[in-house]
């Protein structure tokens, strides 16, 4: 299975959550421009996938999606992606990353617990009558010891 197969199906399978993204832009905005990230488990299965906007100096970076395999949540490896992630966007030279949760979903306390700071509020459109919480992640550039605890996880960049 490719990048693009674990991405595709893990969204399909998410997609109440995080909505659809059309094969040709899938692959053209983040795939081939290597604007995403994979993790696995302990035995190196892929398990999830980080979908964001373009990294630039003193800019601000946006991430579209991230999911985790329904059966592989709650064990660090939403919370080791989102630090690959942001170690690799502050290095690049990003000032912040921000991203939308619907307020219904699980994953609001996810980014909570990740110090994510509520900057807005939206309303999520006509068919889902949703509440959208904008958030920033204004850890990005800080360094984070524990990053070490997390040996056998691995995030992969475009591979």
């Amino acid at each position: 299975m490719t990048d693009l197969h674990l991405i595709t199906a893990l969204m399909a399978a998410n997609s109440d959550a995080v909505g659809f993204i059309p094969l040709p832009d899938l692959q053209h905005r983040f795939v081939d421009r290597g604007r995403y990230l994979v993790t696995r488990d302990r035995r190196a299965v892929r398990r999830g996938y980080l979908i964001h906007g373009p990294v630039h100096i003193d800019r601000t970076v946006h991430i579209h999606q991230a999911v985790i395999d329904v059966d592989h949540r709650r064990r660090i490896l939403g919370t080791a992606m989102i630090e690959e992630f942001l170690d690799r966007a502050a290095a690049a030279g990003a000032t912040r990353a921000i991203l939308r949760c619907a307020d219904d979903l699980d994953a609001i306390q996810f980014w909570r617990s990740l110090g994510a700071v509520k900057i807005a509020s939206l309303e999520g459109g006509k068919r889902r009558n949703r509440s959208i919480t904008v958030f920033s992640l204004p850890t990005l550039g800080k360094p984070n010891p524990s990053r070490a605890a997390y040996g056998p996880f691995a995030c992969l960049h475009g591979s």
